[in-house]
């Protein structure tokens, strides 16, 4: 469904076809937050229906820490290095863990490479505990946040929709964005709202029995 489409059908959930009670963009902000929430239990049940990113970073003979582009990573998958014959992997451990390091500093006692992960001002980079090699190339495969739509900005806003999200759970996405709906207006009753919920658990219990989760190699919170 369209932005626009999906403005309507939680309109006509929450009983609001004349927009009487809510501003197009509070339902957008709405449906925003609901997408966040769905797509995270998507991605959490490993369905997932776009290719992840990656991004490359070819090591230097100055530098340890290796910033990454992207600043809307939520999950990772993988690191490699890549520049070898065969793919080479890379285990995160806690930057505070470093005893799991051979004498080197770069790679564990089993031989896998060893970085740990870092974020600040935005930004997330991967680090090594002591100086590479310069020439090395590390493949970091990730997926990302869901981006939130706008309404009334451009004339085609209305006609976008969410990629990222099968058009099967666009319904779930109506759902939660009533219930968020809802919970702001103080004359509905608790009923309603707890209806909503029940309602919403059930859908997302469904996802995951169908889609049970699977290894991650870290989550990315901040």
């Amino acid at each position: 469904m369209t932005l626009s489409q999906l403005r309507s059908l939680v309109r006509r959930r929450v009983d609001d076809e004349q927009s009487s009670r809510w501003s197009d963009a509070d339902v957008v902000n709405e449906l925003n937050n609901a997408a966040r929430f769905v797509h995270g239990k998507i991605q959490r049940a490993q369905r997932i229906n776009f290719s992840p990113s990656t991004e490359a970073e070819t090591t230097t003979s100055s530098a340890k820490t290796y910033a990454l582009a992207a600043s809307d990573i939520r999950r990772l998958w993988k690191i490699e290095r890549t520049d070898s014959t065969v793919p080479e992997p890379v285990r995160i451990i806690d930057e505070r863990d470093q005893y799991t390091a051979t004498q080197n500093g770069l790679k564990d006692d089993t031989g896998h490479w060893i970085v740990f992960m870092t974020y600040a001002a935005g930004v997330w980079s991967f680090n090594f505990f002591s100086q590479p090699s310069a020439g090395m190339t590390f493949t970091v495969t990730y997926s990302t946040t869901i981006a939130d739509l706008t309404t009334g900005v451009a004339p085609n806003d209305d006609a976008n929709t969410y990629d990222e999200i099968e058009a099967q759970y666009h319904e779930l996405l109506a759902v939660r964005a009533s219930m968020l709906l809802i919970g702001h207006d103080h004359s509905r009753t608790g009923f309603v709202t707890g209806l909503y919920g029940e309602l919403m658990a059930a859908m997302v219990s469904e996802l995951e029995a169908a889609y049970p989760p699977g290894g991650i190699l870290q989550e990315m919170d901040y």
